[in-house]
This record gives C-alpha cells, structure tokens and sequence, in this order.
C-alpha cells in the first residue's frame, strides 16, 4: 500500500495579468495540475472545469478509467462553450496522478508534466504533446535543436471540449520507494527550471516546503507565464515483488516504425496546434538555426548550382557547333580526288583553263592562229554561198 509522506502546492500569476492556472489533489488519492489556454478565451474557466470534474469523478469512483472521466470533463466545456460563445477557443492541459494500490497512474495531456525523482534522479518524467518533440520524433529537428526552439509553445494536444475530443497518455508506475518525490508542473515552472536543475533541487535533503519555496523564488524572477506546481512525497512504496522498473502503458501505443512515423507526421502536417500563452522563446545561441531557414538556403544553394551546371552545359555546346562548322567549311574547300575544285581562268584567247596544270596538245593547237584560221575555212565551206560571203568578207576585213 503506497502512502503519503508529506505534500505542498503553489500558484501564481507570475507577469501575467491573470492566473489560467489550476490545480488541486484529493489527499492520498488524486492530485492534478491544469494549464487554462486562450488568454481572452477564459482559459482559466477551461483548467477549473477539468480539475472539478476529475476530482468528484474519482472521489465517488476511484476506478473510473482517466479517458472516460476526461470525456466528462470535454462535455462541460461544450456546454459552457453553447452557452458562451465568445469564449471559444479556450482550452487546458492535464497533468495528473492517481494513488492505488497496486501503484501510481499518471496521465497527460498537452505540456504540463511529470516528474518521479529518487535521490536526484529521474526515474520517470512524462513526454509533452508539443510541435520541437513530434518534429524531434520524425527527424525534422535534432534534440539540440529544440532547445529554446520558436515553436516551443505550441502544443499538439489539448483539452478543447466535446467538439474536438482528445485523449490523454496514461501509464502505470510501479518502481516507487519510500523517500520518491513526485512532481507535477505547469510549463511556466520549465521556464525557470530545466531538468538537471530540478534534479539538483530534489536531491536536497530539506523538507518539501523549501522545494516549494526555491520554486517560487526562481520563477519569480525568470518566469513571464503562470507557475503551478504540486510536490508530495513517497513514504511506503510497493514490495519489490510487484515492481517493474519500466512504465506499462495503458493507452494505445503505436509499435510500428511505419506507422509511427506517419502518425506523427499526421500530427505535424494536419493536426491543428495549439499556440500557449508562454511567449516565444527566442535562441540565444548564434549556431542554433532554425530548421526551416536551413531547408530554404539548401534549395536555394542547389538552385544555384543547378544554373551554373545549365550554363557550363550550354557554353560546351556552342564551342560544339562552332568546331562543327569549322571543319564543314574547311572540307567543302580542301579538293579530293573524286571532286575535286577546279579553279579556272581564261587566257587570253577565251580558252578555258585549269590553274596549275599544263595545257593538253589539243588546247595548244587551239590557242594556234593558225589553226582557227583552218577552222574558220572548214566551217565556211560547210555553209551555204551566201553565208560563205559573209564570212569571206569578215575574213578579209580580220
């Protein structure tokens, strides 16, 4: 039988002008911290309906299961939404834990968490439904990257009412011993506290109420959201013989790699997130890039190359085409042995001639006067009387 040693509890506005913030326990039983989202939208009315309702569910029904409780707690808000309509919008986050006999069920929703220390250590600490850890989970960022990341704010889950329905993560913890502190948060407390810093806290040996106030002090001064916490601490834990030191997961679990990626990739691409109060916080560390400004330089950088390797590519074909008809042109002039160019002129008697080569015996004797005057003769002879006394009298005057 588990028992409670001790517990302590705080919240407060921090810089805001008010608390979204809620939170309460049924003592040894139940204890939950909820994050109001919406600012305008009433968040605060959001957190207050989900901490009401579970803490009467489980206090008449301590075996209800979380998701049937929470369904209760989504139809509230409906109804309060139909009767409110300017308040649409508002929603909450669930971090909780429940004390049975057979050990501690956590269940969350959104980024409040969980934290189980043993001596400064972490033995369990839950997982938040946020944007930097679904994109860790597919690849999209590192774990380095998602330090101080932009979209650190943004969460993929959240307790809106019947209309958008959600379910909330819930495992069961077994591996619990006496002097076990149990943490539950708001993320306005990680604003100030990261995990090395609260397991240093923990590993204190001071009583649980200087926890509650180092706290409190250190979100007072970095904290610019609301700051919720619940502290309590183990004094009975569970016989050995009914511990298992991994958590066992009561909620459905994706087991495939495929399927994980795709659903979280669903998550990423259709799911509507859930931008939270807490402001932005910006990197401070000039390495750390944003991941969508690197995929932007990469094609841009690849676009580039593509274009250097396009213009080389169109350089190399114009000295192509340009050799091409450098030497088309050259071998129409060059002569060869089947076609060759004859280069002529005419001499000074009209007879054609080759450049370069000697004339024939038949164009010696043409170039004869001589024998043009035979010639003449013999054409003379073959014409008519008439025409023969024409070129007699051409004849004569030559």
């Amino acid at each position: 039988m588990i028992k409670i040693l001790e517990q302590d509890f705080l919240s407060e506005k921090g810089r805001r002008a008010n608390n979204e913030d809620n939170g309460g326990w049924d003592l040894g039983n139940v204890y939950l911290v909820c994050d109001g989202v919406g600012g305008n939208e009433k968040g605060e009315v959001a957190s207050e309906i989900v901490v009401n309702t579970f803490l009467e569910e489980f206090k008449t029904n301590t075996d209800q299961p979380v998701n049937q409780v929470l369904a209760k707690a989504e139809s509230k808000i409906l109804h309060y939404l139909e009767q409110n309509p300017q308040a649409s919008g508002m929603a909450t986050t669930l971090a909780l834990l429940r004390i049975r006999s057979n050990g501690i069920y956590a269940a969350w929703v959104g980024d409040s968490r969980i934290y189980q220390f043993r001596k400064g250590n972490i033995i369990f600490q839950s997982r938040d439904h946020s944007w930097v850890n679904e994109a860790v989970d597919s690849g999209i960022i590192t774990q380095e990257e998602s330090t101080n990341h932009p979209k650190s704010n943004i969460i993929t889950r959240a307790i809106q009412g019947a209309q958008n329905p959600t379910q909330a993560d819930e495992v069961q913890l077994t591996d619990i011993d006496a002097g076990d502190y149990f943490f539950l948060c708001s993320d306005g407390v990680l604003e100030t506290w990261n995990d090395a810093e609260l397991s240093a806290l923990f590993a204190q040996d001071i009583a649980i109420q200087q926890i509650t106030l180092k706290i409190k002090e250190e979100c007072a001064k970095v904290s610019r959201d609301n700051y919720t916490a619940i502290i309590f601490k183990i004094e009975q834990g569970l016989p050995q013989v009914m511990k298992n030191p991994q958590p066992i997961f009561l909620t459905r679990q994706v087991h495939n790699a495929a399927q994980k990626q795709s659903a979280q990739q669903k998550t990423l691409q259709g799911t509507p997130s859930i931008q939270t109060n807490r402001p932005q916080v910006h990197a401070v560390d000039s390495q750390k890039k944003n991941v969508d400004q690197n995929v932007d330089k990469i094609n841009f950088s690849m676009h580039k190359k593509s274009l250097y390797l396009i213009g080389i590519i169109g350089f190399l074909l114009g000295i192509i085409v340009v050799l091409l008809c450098y030497l088309y042109t050259n071998r129409a002039e060059v002569p060869t042995e089947k076609n060759p160019k004859i280069n002529s002129t005419r001499n000074k008697n009209g007879i054609t001639q080759d450049q370069g080569t000697k004339p024939s015996s038949s164009q010696k004797e043409n170039t004869n006067p001589l024998n043009n005057q035979k010639m003449r003769k013999k054409l003379s002879d073959s014409k008519p009387d008439s025409i023969r006394k024409i070129k007699g009298i051409m004849l004569n005057n030559r």
